[in-house]
């Protein structure tokens, strides 16, 4: 008598392991872009300020921390002066603007502009009105050694 045949047992071929979705970062509601003296670089430059050497941060940078508990300090100020413009609101306008300003270390606005616009004139205004509303901003905390500080906030208006 012939051996019986074995069965073959078809195995199922593996699944390709998934790749792991990218993550993106979160957004930061506030993050330092340059740590160097800004007003010529925020405003009309004059040729006083283009000639001005930047000036050295001292010491060590900031603790995570430490930038971390000022630039909430800085949001929660700056939302307090936030309004939504009611021409804005009426079209139900909605947008992000981005405001870039330089702070010194008293926390007095040394220069402010929209650094990257919503879209809609009125939203772009009211940011600018905001930070005036707002100057002065808390002073820096003594583990921020830095004179001045440049940072870029986005100011979002939506209508929930």
């Amino acid at each position: 008598m012939a051996p019986a045949a074995l069965p073959e047992i078809a195995v199922p071929p593996r699944p390709p392991k998934p790749r792991p979705a990218e993550r993106k970062p979160a957004p930061r509601r506030l993050e330092q872009r340059l740590e160097s003296p800004v007003s010529a670089a925020l405003e009309a430059p004059s040729p006083a300020a283009v000639a001005a050497p930047p000036t050295a941060s001292a010491g060590a940078p900031p603790s995570a921390d430490a930038m971390a508990n000022f630039q909430r300090l800085l949001l929660a100020r700056l939302d307090r002066a936030k309004r939504y413009p009611p021409a804005a609101m009426r079209r139900r306008a909605q947008g992000v603007a981005y405001l870039r300003f330089a702070i010194d270390r008293s926390g007095k606005v040394l220069a402010a502009r929209i650094d990257r616009s919503s879209g809609h004139g009125d939203l772009d205004e009211e940011v600018l009105a905001l930070i005036k509303r707002a100057d002065p901003l808390p002073p820096f905390p003594s583990e921020i050694t830095q004179e001045q500080l440049e940072l870029v906030i986005p100011v979002q208006f939506s209508l929930r």
